[in-house]
């Protein structure tokens, strides 16, 4: 509502002689000169025209024209009018829609006070301004209220108080405007601007050159950027935004232009660089005729969630990685097999391009590098002179080393140092196997920096100790294989027969009881003893195989009945002892003396 200032041509209306002022009795007496101001005031742009008019009708013509005005006037009008004694305070008179909005009749509102109207609180605020801003200082003020006798919220409404004076005789004249509906609309728009600042995303808004309308809180939270800084710059000056790929970024491209709406996660940077996780979501929002008008984008920090998603998948990396390795030192390969699975699992939980395992000889004071991965120098299986590196650092610390200012700081006044191309990121941890050191592990970079943390300090430990326990196994496998090659090749070679029966077959016999059968060592392997030993002999082999074991029994002789390859009967003088052969019983047989040899009976 504007605000009205009366003028010297303005409609003063005087006071009345008695009772309620009445506008018809008021018109009569003011004659031409009020009805002249009158039309002035209602702004007549033909004025000079209908006072020519006017000056050739009966002045009571006249007076009921404007009578009549005045009436429809009050009548018709949107707005409440009232007519107010500002000595008394008192209602002089009121329009129906005043009338309508307080939800009195006009009979009960007259000579009431004025104040009355108002709620408790605007009350006050109405008094107030009625005795320093009107009474005082001028002759109208502004403001906004709240209106209703019995209504206990009351009606917005927005007055305008006029004081009005004639001849002497003072009237206020308050206008009432209902702004019930605005009143509504304001308080939505400051429910959606609350909810907006107050959700946990961050919300922009731009138009379609891309000029940032809106930033909420949580928005400058995210990309440390105050709101105010932000409007009316470029969106990507305010955010720096990357898709995950040229491919998103096409796909969000046309599914905006067709659907007006894209969703997918996005890397932002905020003010200082640092990069955030984020899921975003995009929102065209369209005018009366359908055309884009701005767009309104919606950004979800994903940052911590997908953090602890990075280490739930690196916990289950890690299990499968020490459970691979498990089953490979299980399956009991040898030790280069076993260290190119550990390279392997180690690659899926850091970046391991470069990659070594160094084992030390105390003895001849050398270390030893069975697997060196690198992409400047490849040396598997080679050695060399311990010397004061990182490597022999580690070694000769039993402690892990992760590379660092300080780390290097202390390793160089311990007399230690780089040796060869220098890496800028390094990791090693030592390989115990008891309370002694045997070697160590080592990943590095050449290009990057800070590469490996804490957690990859754990789990390099943790496979260090599995890479221990696959040396030693594989040490120790060596050495039986060794051991059962020098017995196998002196049960080989010895004079003497010798047979190993197990689960009523010949599983190995030698090449001096093979000849002397007249059979081939291949030819009697994994036979049935039915097909070589005589039906005596099998129920005693079968006999001492499936006894039960006595401890610290030894050897027993007997004489054993074999058929050779010409169908003779050979008979030996065995001795005969109970094992167990890869877990499983056995008996193991020699025989030194060819006792007789005859045909076989049949």
């Amino acid at each position: 509502m504007s605000r009205t200032r009366t003028s010297d041509t303005e409609l003063k209306l005087p006071a009345p002689r008695d009772g309620p002022l009445s506008l018809t009795a008021e018109v009569r007496r003011r004659g031409k000169a009020v009805c002249k101001r009158f039309l002035q005031h209602r702004g007549m742009k033909r004025y000079g025209t209908i006072m020519e008019a006017e000056d050739k009708r009966p002045a009571e013509e006249r007076l009921k024209i404007v009578e009549e005005s005045l009436s429809s006037l009050l009548s018709h009008s949107l707005d409440g009018i009232m007519f107010v004694n500002p000595a008394t305070d008192a209602i002089l008179d009121v329009n129906d829609r005043a009338c309508n909005m307080l939800g009195e009749d006009r009979a009960a509102l007259l000579d009431t006070r004025a104040t009355d109207i108002f709620t408790s609180e605007s009350r006050g605020k109405y008094e107030k301004m009625l005795r320093q801003t009107l009474v005082k200082n001028g002759d109208h003020f502004h403001m906004t209220a709240f209106v209703g006798k019995r209504s206990s919220r009351g009606v917005p409404v927005e007055l305008l108080a006029i004081m009005v004076d004639t001849n002497g005789s003072r009237r206020l004249h308050l206008i009432l405007r209902d702004v019930s509906h605005e009143h509504h609309i304001e308080g939505q728009l400051r429910s959606q601007v609350s909810l907006l600042q107050n959700v946990n995303d961050a919300i922009i808004s731009v138009d379609m050159n891309q000029t940032v309308l809106f930033m909420n809180k949580k928005a400058e939270s995210v990309y440390g950027l105050k709101a105010e800084e932000a409007i009316c710059r470029q969106f990507h000056d305010v955010v720096r935004y990357e898709f995950l790929s040229h491919a998103q970024e096409d796909e969000a491209r046309t599914s905006l232009e067709k659907h007006g709406f894209w969703r997918g996660e996005m890397v932002h940077h905020n003010r200082d660089g640092r990069p955030i996780s984020i899921d975003s979501s995009m929102s065209l929002i369209r005018d009366d005729e359908g055309k884009p008008d701005c767009m309104v984008i919606v950004n979800r920090d994903i940052t911590s969630r997908k953090e602890a998603e990075r280490k739930l998948k690196r916990r289950g990396d890690e299990m499968t990685a020490l459970y691979e390795i498990g089953q490979a030192l299980s399956r009991n390969l040898s030790l280069n097999d076993v260290l190119s699975v550990i390279h392997t699992q180690v690659g899926r939980l850091m970046q391991a391009r470069n990659f070594y395992i160094a084992l030390y000889d105390p003895a001849k004071d050398e270390v030893f590098f069975p697997v060196y991965v690198d992409e400047l120098v490849r040396k598997d299986g080679t050695s060399r002179k311990a010397k004061k590196g990182y490597t022999e650092y580690v070694i000769h610390t039993g402690r892990p080393f992760l590379l660092s200012r300080e780390g290097e700081e202390q390793m160089v006044r311990d007399g230690y140092q780089g040796i060869g191309p220098q890496a800028v990121s390094w990791l090693g941890v030592p390989l115990n196997s008891g309370h002694n050191v045997m070697g160590m592990m080592a990943v590095q970079s050449y290009s990057k920096s800070d590469l490996y943390g804490e957690d990859d300090v754990r789990i390099l430990s943790a496979i260090g100790d599995q890479v221990a326990v696959a040396i030693e196994n594989a040490r120790m496998f060596e050495r039986l294989r060794a051991s059962e090659e020098i017995h196998r090749d002196l049960i080989e070679n010895m004079s003497d027969g010798y047979i190993l029966i197990q689960d009523g077959k010949i599983s190995l016999v030698n090449r001096s009881l093979a000849e002397r059968l007249s059979y081939s060592k291949d030819e009697l392997a994994g036979r049935d003893l039915s097909s070589v030993f005589s039906p005596e002999s099998v129920e005693t082999l079968n006999a001492l195989q499936t006894g039960p074991a006595e401890p610290g029994r030894g050897w027993s002789r007997s004489r054993i009945e074999l058929t050779s390859r010409q169908g003779q009967r050979v008979e030996f003088d065995f001795s005969l002892r109970s094992i167990s052969h890869e877990g499983t019983p056995a008996v193991v047989g020699i025989c030194s003396n060819l006792v007789t040899t005859t045909a076989w009976k049949t």
